[in-house]
């Protein structure tokens, strides 16, 4: 039933109210909603009946009853609309059991009344909500869940606070609950320090805080909200704590969303928590930022992020990928370098960065976007430094409106002149392109001061770049530009960089040899290539790319050294050079050379695949050796060709027998990249070998074989049956045949396991790696080993005198073993072998005893090898095993590794161990200072009270039947323990503080009525008042020092046990 009096006219449910003066009026309505605007500006008196649900925006906008009459929101009303009572002169209160649950944008403004209490279970509040509103006192519950500066904007009051699981409350002017630090309530503060144990700080909690200079973050920090630190334009630095690894989005595009955004004093931020992404506006209008630290872990550069950082001169983004339109808008930028793996500079990046002058692309990118770089490069000398043989795809005006600057020059590899010409990056005449290569190099000292030992550098080097060159050891070889000449015997490393500014745009470096006069050079020439053999043309393309790319240059180069030094020491010497002296016919003064020009000869034979996909490929590689005489003092300058020819070959090429170790790279077709890879090399001793090694992102393996050159086959399935040492076998019996002493023997495939020991006296271990039980025989004992597990096995060398045979004795174990079983290897030994046991208890068990003794009854000493092994040494006679196991009895007392005798809480541990509260985080560790849950702490507690069957029904979907908190969760309900955190959830994983976890203690003990002195930070209206009295008058807890109580500090797992376990003493 509404009652109406008055004189306006307004519409209720669809139903208008009668204009002109109305003394009482009675109406019966159907509906659950007031509209909109229904009592705007209305003067009588109305009451609700009790089946509103909802009250619509405005609806009682300038609500003026007569005498400020109270107005009583029904307890059925679930909603009230935005500026509902704004500017109403009612005294507006709430009928018991209000079901209310949202309130919206500024409904209470502008509010006359003293006091506003809202009810318990309000959860949503709209921004502005109590805006102006500030000669009333107003109440908020602590079920609202959406507290946060917004709403509270235009309230300048403190607001008052209920009991409820956020926990609100205001200490020093901050505003906290549900555990994070929601709003800066002083405008004034200069300085903040931030209470340790705090782990978020909520949206927009210091936004325009004008005087504030500084802040310190804890390292219990983890989340901070959208626009925390907008508009604080007095903020010089900041350090976000390791902790945390996101900085947050802003919601809408509003710039004050950004975290730091229009920060104008801020210079410095370090960031130490390897975040991965700078959102949206975070840095944008730090006009002063002048250094963003700890950025390694930053893939993606977000929209306007550090838009209008006028004295943000550089930056360094190593691992970047994505860089976000607008991201460094007019910013001070003077040069950056986007790092290989960026793929794509989207539009407008780098618009109006009127500083920037150079900027390096790396070959990974593919995209920049429309206006990337709009109005940069205006001074003369600017520089854009491609670093790829293909352009990235170039959006309109990407380099500005009026296309490229004339100031810009535009440097790209040479090898790609025609690919930029193409993009339009470069006109046909330009000369930017750029090359280095260096390759390892020998020269002579010359005969006469006259004749320089020099040798050219392969460098293309651009106008605008430099070319710096450096030597190891001047003494032996000097570097001037792209000029070496050699000083004196020796080598010299030879480094070169090709230089824009301060930027190396390419770097290299070589080793030069200089030789005395007439000395044999050594030289490495470029591998030579065969796929004749491979006759699909497809395939012949894939063979030629995977042969011409191996390598094996550190052995080639020792190679060509010692072939060099060979011959410095032969009689062949002389005669070579004086054929080379008669088919050269130097000229007078000129010096004939000889160079032994190593290499390696690639023969592709085989080639297979899976239709279109290879699974193998097998190259012949023969290291070769030819000796050229020539009339040139350095490698680099022999020339065989008709041209300029100054060299002829004295000796044919012939094969060079390398049985060294030796480290091969080859790159091997797409689908072997990340793979495993098998290479079977079938060896020049006639042996097969096997080596295993893992492909990188591009297909490259590289591996070391062990027994020189000769055929390989590549592939991507393992032919190998067992492992010595890193080096597969094609059989069981070579595997053994390589195995040392005490090397292992690791069987991958069941395949004829047996094989003869023989040579020296040995042990080797067998271990199975094939996945099931294998049996291998061994000079014909068998041996079962289970997958995973290993054996050990002993050779003996039989002596060698007077045709007499070695005597082996039996050595015995028992026929049956209870609880465990034991193994022996070898069952039967000769005087002096050793013998090796292994015992293996059941789960549960433990050896009791293990004894050997001979056949007088005397003890054999067994040494302890660890993981169950035992070994002694064979005497003259046969001997005895015995053995025997036992159950494992857990001794009463402390299991824990990280709780000590000297703890606090060792006894409330025990205690609880013992009583079933909990049993550990492990079996052997506690825990203590890990924070308790929810879900914990009333778990906790139910079971020190016996974990009494639970009653009711469970209300909260985030506690399913399945949880292990679910009778616990039940039962603090049914006992008042707590109500959850809303009327549908319970938030099992939101940490418990130490107010929280005597409250909940104090409400599973009855509630008593207790007396007391409090603490400083407790304050007399909290909600844990009471509880906290309590739990120092019972002992439970006396503080933190210093009169504090510490009720916002997260309850660790020692606490939370010795808090239960006073209150049982």
């Amino acid at each position: 039933m509404d009652v109406v009096s008055g004189t306006s006219s307004t519409r209720i449910g669809g139903e208008v109210l009668p204009l002109g003066p109305v003394k009482e009026r009675f109406w019966q309505l159907d509906s659950s909603h007031i509209e909109s605007s229904a009592f705007a500006h209305f003067t009588g008196t109305v009451t609700l009946n009790k089946g509103i649900k909802t009250i619509g925006m405005d609806a009682f906008y300038n609500y003026r009853p007569n005498d400020n009459a109270v107005f009583t929101v029904p307890a059925s009303v679930t909603e009230i609309g935005d500026g509902c009572f704004e500017k109403t002169t009612a005294t507006v209160q709430f009928a018991a059991g209000s079901q209310l649950k949202t309130v919206g944008k500024e409904a209470f403004a502008l509010l006359t009344q003293s006091e506003l209490v809202l009810p318990d279970g309000v959860k949503t509040l709209g921004n502005s909500v109590f805006n102006g509103s500030n000669n009333t006192t107003v109440t908020i519950p602590g079920t609202v869940t959406n507290l946060t500066p917004s709403v509270l904007t235009g309230y300048t009051n403190d607001p008052q606070f209920t009991d409820g699981p956020a926990n609100f409350q205001i200490k020093d002017d901050v505003l906290y609950g549900w555990g994070k630090l929601i709003q800066v309530r002083n405008t004034n503060v200069t300085s903040i320090t931030v209470p340790d144990g705090i782990t978020e700080i909520g949206a927009k909690a210091f936004q325009a805080l004008k005087s504030l200079r500084s802040i310190t973050l804890p390292d219990s920090l983890t989340t901070i909200g959208y626009g925390a630190f907008a508009g604080c334009t007095s903020l010089e630095s900041i350090t976000i704590p390791e902790n945390v690894k996101e900085l947050p989005a802003p919601v809408t595009n509003n710039v004050q969303e950004g975290l730091f955004a229009n920060c104008t004093a801020l210079k410095s931020v370090t960031i130490l928590g390897g975040v991965t992404e700078i959102p949206e506006n975070t840095f944008n209008g730090c006009s002063a930022l002048e250094q963003v630290t700890s950025l390694e872990d930053v893939c993606t550069i977000g929209e306007e992020s550090f838009a209008y950082c006028s004295a943000l001169s550089t930056i360094s983004i190593p691992n970047v990928t994505e860089i976000a339109q607008n991201a460094f808008m007019s910013s001070g930028l003077t040069s950056i370098i986007i790092p290989e793996g960026a793929t794509q500079i989207n539009r407008t990046a780098f618009n109006q960065c009127k500083s920037l002058k150079t900027v390096v692309i790396p070959s990974s990118m593919t995209e920049i976007g429309f206006g990337a770089f709009n109005a940069a490069f205006t001074q003369e000398g600017s520089a854009l430094i491609m670093k790829g043989t293909t352009p990235p795809t170039m959006g309109d005006k990407a380099l500005g409106v009026s296309g490229k600057p004339a100031t810009l020059a535009v440097y790209y590899p040479i090898e790609a002149k025609a690919e930029y010409q193409t993009a339009g990056l470069i006109e046909e005449g330009d000369t930017n392109g750029y090359a280095l290569s260096l390759t390892d190099s020998s020269m002579a000292l010359a005969s006469t001061e006259s004749t320089a030992s020099t040798l050219t550098l392969n460098a293309t080097v651009p106008t605008g770049m430099t070319l710096v060159t450096t030597s190891s050891n001047p003494a032996v070889a000097t570097a001037e530009g792209s000029t070496i000449t050699g000083v004196t015997e020796g080598t010299a490393t030879i480094t070169a960089q090709l230089k824009v500014g301060e930027y190396v745009v390419l770097e290299d470096s070589c080793t030069v040899t200089v030789t005395a006069e007439g000395a044999v050079i050594p030289t490495v020439e470029e591998p030579v290539t065969n796929t004749d053999k491979i006759t699909d043309t497809d395939d012949k393309k894939t063979a030629g790319d995977v042969a011409g790319s191996v390598a094996a240059d550190e052995t080639i180069t020792s190679a060509a050294q010692s072939a060099a030094n060979s011959l410095n020491n032969s009689s062949d010497k002389d005669t070579l050079i004086e054929k080379g002296k008669t088919e050269l016919s130097p000229s007078a003064g000129q010096e004939v050379t000889l160079y032994t020009q190593t290499y390696l000869n690639i023969e592709a034979t085989d080639l297979t695949k899976d239709e279109s996909t290879v699974t193998s490929i097998t190259l012949n590689i023969t290291p070769m050796m030819q000796v050229v005489a020539s009339t040139a003092i350095n490698s680099a300058d022999v020339e065989l060709g008709e041209t300029g020819k100054n060299a002829v070959v004295v000796k044919e090429a012939a094969p060079l027998t390398i049985r060294n170790a030796s480290e091969i790279t080859v790159t091997l077709p797409n689908n072997f990249a990340s793979q495993t890879v098998y290479v079977k090399h079938q060896a020049s001793n006639g042996g097969t070998y096997f080596y295993q090694a893992t492909a990188d992102e591009n297909g490259t393996v590289t591996f070391t074989s062990t027994h020189g050159f000769s055929p390989f086959t590549f592939s991507l399935n393992n032919e190998a049956v067992a492992v010595v040492d890193r080096i597969g076998y094609a059989s069981f019996q070579e595997a053994v045949n390589a195995a040392a002493d005490n090397d292992m023997v690791e069987v991958l495939k069941n395949d004829n396991l047996t094989a003869t020991v023989s040579g020296s006296s040995r042990t080797i271990t067998v271990k199975n790696s094939t996945g099931s039980s294998i049996t291998v025989t061994l000079n014909g004992q068998a041996m079962t080993i289970a997958s995973g597990s290993t054996q050990d096995y002993t050779y003996t060398r039989p002596s060698s005198g007077g045709g007499s045979s070695v005597t082996t004795y039996a050595i015995s174990t028992p026929s049956k073993v209870s609880n465990g079983t034991i193994k022996v290897s070898p069952t039967r030994a000769s005087k002096g072998t050793t013998v090796t046991i292994t015992v293996t208890p059941d789960e549960g068990y433990e050896l009791a005893k293990l004894t050997v003794t001979d056949k007088d009854g005397d003890t054999v000493k067994l040494t302890d090898k660890g993981n169950g092994k035992y070994t002694f040494t064979m005497p003259a006679s046969a001997v005895e095993v015995e053995v025997s196991f036992q159950e494992i009895v857990i001794e009463p007392g402390n299991p824990f590794v990280d709780v000590s005798t000297s703890d606090y809480y060792y006894d409330a541990v025990l205690w609880a161990v013992e009583n079933g509260v909990t049993n550990g985080t492990s079996a052997t560790t506690f825990g203590p200072n890990m924070a308790v849950s929810r879900a914990q702490m009333v778990t906790f507690l139910w079971r020190a009270h016996g974990s009494p069957k639970a009653t009711g029904t469970n209300p909260f979907t985030d506690v399913s039947t399945s949880d292990y908190y679910y009778d616990a969760v039940l039962w603090a309900v049914a006992n008042g323990v707590t109500n959850g955190t809303s009327a549908t959830t319970f938030s099992p994983d939101m940490a418990v503080t130490r107010a929280q976890a005597v409250t909940f203690q104090w409400r599973a003990a009855g509630s008593p009525v207790v007396s007391g002195s409090s603490f400083g930070d407790v304050a007399t209206d909290a909600y844990y008042v009471n509880a906290v009295t309590w739990a120092v008058a019972n002992g439970i807890t006396n503080g933190t020092g210093g009169n504090s109580f510490s009720p916002d500090v997260v309850v660790s797992r020692a606490q939370a046990v010795t808090f239960l376990y006073r209150e049982q003493e």
